[in-house]
């Protein structure tokens, strides 16, 4: 349940990006006039960018955090992107390029989200379910795009296609977006914080302290092995003290003494 809306958004993101590659090509060629050769070359492109941008956007997320805001970032730049095929001419190659860097920046962002809600016994189910839900996705949407476009698709019957992604991308990005507003009650705000606090958090879950306690120990303490104990060792300090206090303002009372 914790992860159903990472869920959501791995849906509506990919769901547009493949079932667009294999239509891309017949549809370049009927809106644009190109060749097929280069219309092929063309749909190539998302996947040779994704695949060299992808170290370097996981890398950008691992140093500065924010997992949810990339990923809102990427929904809505595919959204973007759809509706510029859609009612624009821009050059195909840049909205490819566009559309592998968008590519690139969901998946280093969206697959590790997963990770920091839900707890590492059942993360092997988690990743199960979310590549089951994608998987399922990717089988039945063609489906539905199969009776609007016919054996011999018209560029008006692309654009059909073409509201679909934008609708499906478009709620991805809402989905996001509702995620961050929802991320500091839901899950601490590990999703739309910096790499330094989600470290906290994560160590925080470890130690089996709230996001608070955690935040004023500071990483280097709680990153130690006997942080546990110095903790338990304070707040034993804590209250033998407040016991003290009570017991001279009680004593203090006492006629006498």
């Amino acid at each position: 349940q914790r992860e159903m809306p990472i869920y959501t958004i791995c849906i509506c993101f990919y769901l547009p990006i493949f079932n667009f590659i294999p239509l891309g090509s017949d549809f370049f060629v009927k809106k644009y006039g190109v060749s097929v050769v280069d219309a092929n070359n063309y749909v190539a492109i998302p996947y040779l960018v994704g695949a060299a941008c992808s170290p370097v956007v996981g890398f950008l997320v691992n140093y500065l955090g924010y997992s949810i805001q990339f990923v809102i970032l990427a929904s809505a730049s595919l959204c973007a992107i759809h509706v510029t095929l859609l009612v624009a001419h821009f050059s195909i190659p840049f909205t490819m390029v566009w559309m592998g860097v968008s590519y690139a920046m969901c998946a280093a962002s969206l697959w590790p989200m997963v990770a920091l809600v839900v707890p590492t016994r059942e993360l092997g189910m988690a990743y199960g379910l979310m590549t089951a839900l994608q998987n399922l996705g990717l089988a039945v949407l063609p489906l539905v795009l199969g009776p609007i476009l016919g054996t011999t698709a018209t560029l008006s019957q692309y654009y059909e296609v073409e509201h679909i992604f934008i609708y499906m991308s478009g709620f991805g990005a809402v989905c996001a977006l509702i995620l961050m507003i929802l991320d500091r009650s839901c899950y601490a705000g590990i999703l739309s914080c910096s790499a330094t606090r989600v470290k906290i958090l994560q160590a925080a879950v470890f130690k089996g302290l709230s996001p608070n306690t955690a935040e004023n120990t500071g990483l280097d303490a709680l990153l130690s092995p006997n942080t546990t104990h110095h903790l338990r060792e304070e707040e034993m300090k804590k209250t033998d003290a407040m016991r003290r206090a009570r017991g001279g303002s009680f004593h203090g009372t006492v006629p006498g003494v």
